[in-house]
């Protein structure tokens, strides 16, 4: 599968360096024009330009060397310095003279330091430049004593601001990339806008009015090529068909979609490469992907949707499609995937299988997961129709435009704490009621003990308790002894580095990068220094065992003894029992023997006991510090949310013409507690068209702890819409208490109470402010603010949505669809099919893939960017109807002359 990726791309472009011989100021004799196009050509930089101070001299050699160099493109300009500030033009190699042209016409004066300079005004050599071919860019506008921010007075800055001939500013700071646009709101804003606004008003507010902002590097030094003023490798990228002086042009004409500044840029996002359907209606046919925003259109049948929808079943073994068993699906779908650190990935998926997408590696298919964010067709049409029934479809829709990560992490093992809490205690959980019935019982058996030893058998009965416990104590020795044998003959120290090296899927220590560290032959190594751990740990056990079995015998003797002094006692405890006998008192032996046993047992269970309850407070505890940061948690996510909620809001402002609200309500999602409570109280209590009002009233965890505490209190204080209280009286609340008392609380304790997401449309009409609810919407008003919100996601992973212009209409896709796929494309891959022009046309799609059905089968016609001419009469042919209907359908509008252009139709 060829993966070279096609169509437009965002090249690094660095139009501002200069060189020896050229500009004085160059101390650097070795930043000859080769040696620049060779270091930008190893740094990545697709389009240079070399511009010395008031001077062309070097850029004949740069245009020659220029030739040896296929991966850099070359533009030729100066770098003008005027009364008002520096000013760099631009030009194409093959108008060296024309820019020499416009060298001889700046009358150019020595300062009192022998440099050059001009009287002409920044705007005057932009428009200069224009006649001559070239472009103008005032050069490092915000440094303070070069930029023309500080040094133009502020008419011969608003000259500059207000000139057609002016589309960029180069920049130092990155705090400045607002200048002299609609977003621009720091420091002296305000005369910046003002000049802005005239400028949009002269000009026109779409082509050409927008500044683009550009970071140069300004090299004196071939160490500084590529790399910023503040000293970061960070540049500009511009997008381009292939670098040249008239595609970045062109570029500047569209800055929104086509120039960024690199800075807060991902370094690499994960992405689709390429995708290749063996099988079905796409048989044979392969797409690959812009890193940007790619567009597949065609008409009706032509393949767009089930080839989407393939590449997002392929990506994971979680998703299904419900088009697997149509005739049309293809029977494998190979993916090339490149993840977040830049690795390429082959990944297979093949219909019918059910161990999902799978990647070769070292001859063996290994399970691959890759994850997307995937909408098939009509389904933001499904949530909308399901909103009412699932409402948490639509909490989990709003969610991924949330980072949650760290707090649901969190939440989900504070859950599984709460479970393994609760599995724990309840094995204890009558610890304190059996606790108080051994007790009483032990009290009984010493009673009767005590009331025996008052007898003449006192001393006899004493030795008999004391005997009895020597020899419970003697077999506890014995026992114990014999575990430890045991458990040192089980023991396992072993720890063998290959050993874990192939446990973790790495086997071969030799071809890790720590190879030197880990079995290298310096010594001492990873791998030694365990070996002799072994070798220690290993003598130690042997020598454990040797101490066990040394130290046994000796206690054996011992034991011996204590058992030889046992018979002892008990002679004497038979010669005065004789002597009792011979008296005539007869001693019941084997109740004074049974009484004796179970004092012990109730002793040890009494033990037993206390230290269960022990436990068991311990474990309360926990449970209590559990659910407070279980609840502290879910505010924590309550607060993430509102404040992307006001975030969202303003961006969908500031995006869209509608005024979009979007809110969260606390708790108000709580399903699963409605169920939990209305399965307990069995309809006794609280009315079932009450209970969802009582749950958002009260969380779960203080209902569970109000009726632990029995606190009526707070039970008597929640109240329904009208302010009644649900519980009336005191009396009710106990009995409320004592009827969940006997329930499951702990699985209350853990259930979930979700917020509910609120969304919302401000209409104004007649002077009068409506906020109109998400369900009283229309389902386009609907669908408009679904997908204007999903096109605000903070994901990074590649979004494909199929069809999304779906129940829009032409207007919102423009002003606000459009206008925020230019952001996102940058900052993470789209994949769209679209029958809307506005979206792939106006969009600024780096690729653009038409496809068409041919004899049962759908295949890919010339793909390109918008700027090729074969992939530009395609996608007018598909998505206009050719370009006669364009031009007539203009005609009919108004908008273009009757009769301007070709009547034909060129479809």
């Amino acid at each position: 599968m060829d993966v070279v990726e096609s169509g437009a791309l965002f090249f690094r472009v660095d139009l501002h360096i200069h060189s020896a011989g050229g500009s004085s100021d160059v101390k650097d004799e070795s930043m000859t024009p080769r040696a620049v196009l060779q270091t930008a050509a190893q740094r990545g930089i697709a389009l240079v330009a070399i511009t010395d101070h008031n001077s062309t001299a070097s850029l004949p050699q740069a245009i020659s060397d220029s030739v040896d160099f296929q991966q850099v493109s070359l533009v030729i300009g100066m770098e003008i310095t005027t009364s008002d500030g520096h000013v760099l033009v631009l030009f194409p190699p093959e108008k060296l003279s024309a820019l020499r042209r416009l060298e001889g016409k700046l009358d150019f004066h020595v300062d009192q330091q022998g440099d050059l300079y001009t009287h002409i005004r920044i705007d005057q050599v932009a428009s200069l430049a224009a006649q001559f071919g070239g472009l103008a860019i005032p050069a490092h506008v915000d440094r303070p004593n070069t930029g023309f921010y500080r040094k133009a007075t502020y008419h011969a800055t608003e000259a500059i601001i207000q000139s057609p001939h002016v589309l960029a500013l180069e920049i130092d700071d990155l705090a400045h990339r607002d200048w002299y646009s609609d977003a621009d709101a720091n420091g002296e804003a305000h005369a910046r806008t003002a000049m802005y606004r005239s400028r949009k008003e002269l000009l026109g507010p779409v082509v050409g009015a927008r500044l683009s902002k550009v970071t140069f590097s300004d090299a004196h030094r071939l160490a500084r090529i590529g790399v910023a003023p503040n000293g970061e490798e960070t540049l500009t990228r511009v997008k381009m068909d292939k670098p040249s002086f008239e595609a970045f042009r062109t570029a500047l004409l569209d800055p929104d979609a086509r120039v960024r500044i690199e800075a807060g840029l991902p370094a690499n996002y994960p992405r689709l490469v390429a995708a290749r359907f063996s099988g079905g209606f796409l048989d044979g046919q392969q797409i690959n992907f812009s890193s940007n925003l790619t567009s597949l259109i065609g008409g009706r049948g032509s393949g767009k949707s089930t080839a989407l929808e393939a590449v997002r079943w392929a990506c994971s073994a979680v998703t299904a499609s419900a088009m697997e068993r149509q005739a049309n699906w293809p029977d494998v779908v190979d993916l090339a995937i490149l993840d977040r650190f830049g690795q390429l990935h082959w990944v297979r998926r093949e219909s019918g299988s059910s161990t999902g997408p799978v990647e070769h590696v070292d001859g063996e298919e290994v399970p691959f997961d890759f994850r997307i964010e995937g909408y098939e067709q009509d389904e933001i049409a499904r949530i909308i129709r399901t909103y009412d029934k699932e409402p948490l479809r639509m909490l989990q829709f709003v969610d991924q435009f949330i980072d949650l990560s760290g707090v649901v992490a969190e939440l989900t093992e504070i859950r599984e704490e709460l479970v393994i809490n609760w599995e724990d205690e309840k094995s204890v959980l009558n610890a304190p009621i059996a606790l108080r019935e051994v007790r009483r019982q032990l009290a009984i058996v010493s009673g009767q003990i005590a009331a025996a030893a008052q007898s003449q058998a006192k001393d006899a009965l004493h030795w008999r308790r004391i005997l009895h416990s020597e020899r419970t104590l003697r077999r506890a020795v014995v026992i114990r002894l014999g575990e430890i044998a045991t458990k040192l003959a089980e023991l396992d120290l072993s720890i063998d580095l290959d050993r874990l090296a192939v446990s973790v899927g790495f086997g071969d220590l030799t071809s890790m990068f720590a190879a030197d560290l880990l079995v290298g032959s310096k010594q001492p190594t990873l791998q030694s220094l365990l070996i002799e751990l072994d070798q220690a740990l290993e003598e130690s056990l042997a020598s454990g065992q040797r101490t066990v079995e040394s130290f046994r015998s000796k206690i054996d003797r011992v034991l011996a003894i204590w058992e030889q002094q046992d018979q002892a006692i008990q002679k004497q405890i038979d010669d005065v029992t004789a002597e009792l006998h011979a008296k005539g008192v007869q001693l019941d032996y084997k109740a004074l023997n049974e009484l004796a046993t179970k004092e012990a047992s109730l002793k040890a269970r009494s033990v037993q006991f206390a230290s269960d309850v022990a436990q068991l407070n311990r474990l309360q505890a926990k449970r209590t510090e559990f659910l407070e940061r279980y609840k502290t948690l879910q505010d924590r996510r309550f607060q993430v949310r509102v404040l992307r909620a006001k975030q969202l809001t303003q961006e969908l402002r500031a995006a869209a013409d509608f005024d979009v609200g979007v809110d969260f309500r606390r708790g108000e999602q709580c399903e699963d507690y409605e169920q939990w409570l209305r399965a307990a109280l069995n309809r006794l209590f609280i009315r079932g068209d009450k209970i969802h009002r009582f749950c958002t009233q009260l969380h779960p965890i203080d209902l569970a702890r109000a009726v632990r505490r029995s606190d009526i209190k707070t039970l008597t204080r929640v109240t329904d819409e009208a302010g009644s209280p649900f519980l009336a009286t005191a009396q009710e609340a106990e009995q409320f208490v004592a009827h969940l008392a006997q329930k499951d609380l702990a699985a209350l304790d853990a259930t979930a109470a979700e917020d509910r997401p609120v969304l919302s449309l401000t209409v104004y009409r007649e002077d009068k402010v409506i906020h109109v609810p998400f369900h009283n919407l229309s389902f386009g008003q609907k669908s408009t603010i679904l997908l204007g919100l999903l096109l605000f996601s903070q994901a990074t992973d590649p979004l494909v949505i199929d069809q999304p212009e779906d129940h829009l209409d032409s207007q919102f896709i423009y002003s606000t669809v459009v206008r925020t796929l230019r952001r996102i494309k940058e900052r993470r891959q789209v994949v769209l099919s679209t029958h809307s022009a506005n979206i792939a046309i106006l969009g600024d799609a780096e690729l653009i893939v038409p496809l068409m059905g041919w004899k049962d089968l759908g295949q890919v016609v010339d793909r390109g960017s918008v700027d090729s001419p074969s992939t530009k009469r395609r996608a007018c042919n598909i998505l206009e109807g050719g370009e006669a209907a364009y031009r007539r359908r203009g005609e009919l509008y108004g908008i273009i002359p009757v009769g301007s252009g070709p009547a034909a139709d060129t479809t």
